[in-house]
Parts: C-alpha cells; structure tokens; sequence
C-alpha cells in the first residue's frame, strides 16, 4: 500500500513537472510571437510612414512639373505676343550687336516696347535689371516712356526700378520727369471733367 502511494506521488510530481514545463514553454512562445508581432507593427509603421513620404515627394515632384508647365507656357506666350520681352531676357549687354537686334525687333513690332509682361513690367524694367549700357536704355527709355504710370504685380513703378538698380542719372530724371508730367496730365483732366476722386488717385498713384 505504502509503495502504491508513494508511487502515485511520483506520478503525480512528473505530471505537475510536465505541466510546469508546458506552461513555461507556452510562456516563451507567447512571449516570442508578442515581439514577432511587435517588430512586425513596427515595420508596417516604417512602411507607411516611408509611403507617406513618397507619396508627399510624388506630390512635390507633381507640382513643381505643373509650375514648369505652366512657366514654359508663359515664356512661349511671351515669346508670340511679347517679343521685345524675349529678346531682352535672351541677350546680354555683352554679346555682339544686341542694340542691332533690338532695333529689328523693335521696327517688326513697334508697339512692342509698350507692352507688359504677365507682372505687367515693360521690356525697360528687365534691360533696367540686367544694367545695360547707357545707348540701349537710352534707346529703350525714349520708345518705353508710355509705361512709366504703371506698376507692375509687385507695386513697382519703373522709375524705383531705374533707382534700384543705379540707371545713369540722366536716365532716371527722364523718366521721373516723363512720370510727373503724364501725372499732371492725367490729373488735370480728370479735374477738368470733375472726376475728383479719380483725379486725387492718379495724384496718389503719382505720388507712389
């Protein structure tokens, strides 16, 4: 009888042992597929979030193509309707016989030195940028004096644009003189009609 039991004990220890094993082996595999499952998430994060990246770059990529298209567009535009635009932006002061060329341009479309640009800026404003030599721009003034009242998309009139980029002295009075004196004009025959509050916003648009 005594031998039975102990017997059975030993039976019943090795059971209990077989299970304690079973159940930390169990743990270990839980464990072992919540870090799997952890890593996994984690890389599925990292997907995502490099998707997202991707599809924003996409994005960028799409709008700047988009902006390309619609500058190129601009630019052959400018070229059709707005060719002494194009041959000031496409020449150098340096180069051989730009002031020849635009005097071609000039005698196809004489009209031409009066138009403006989509920043409604005159052919004058870029030759004004590009500091040319004191035969253009004084060739280029006397054909551009109707557009010294506009201003272009930025509140520029061309006369700050002749002092911002230090036009010879003799050329910036011409046109502030040329400015004034259409201002004057304007003014006093908008008064003569009694458009008064016209008359005081070309004054203010002269003063600016």
């Amino acid at each position: 009888m005594g031998l039975k039991q102990s017997a059975l004990k030993k039976e019943i220890n090795s059971l209990r042992n077989e299970a304690r094993r079973s159940a930390a082996k169990h743990e270990e595999e839980l464990a072992a597929a919540t870090n799997d499952n952890r890593r996994l998430q984690l890389k599925v994060d990292e997907l995502k979030d490099i998707a997202t990246k991707a599809q924003l770059e996409v994005e960028k990529i799409k709008s700047e193509l988009l902006q390309q298209e619609e500058r190129m567009k601009v630019l052959k535009w400018e070229l059709m309707e707005l060719p002494l635009h194009a041959a000031i932006a496409a020449l150098t002061y340096s180069e051989d016989g730009p002031f020849e060329l635009l005097s071609n341009f000039y005698s196809r479309y004489p009209i031409s030195s009066q138009l403006l640009d989509h920043q409604r800026r005159p052919p004058l404003f870029y030759a004004l940028e590009q500091h040319w030599d004191l035969e253009i721009l004084s060739w280029l003034v006397d054909k551009s004096l109707d557009t010294v009242m506009e201003k272009d998309t930025d509140g520029k009139a061309i006369v700050t644009q002749a002092i911002m980029n230090n036009c010879p002295e003799e050329l910036t009075i011409r046109l502030a003189v040329a400015a004034a004196s259409r201002c004057v004009n304007a003014v006093e025959e908008l008064l003569s009609g009694q458009h008064y509050e016209n008359a005081r916003r070309v004054g203010l648009l002269g003063a600016g």
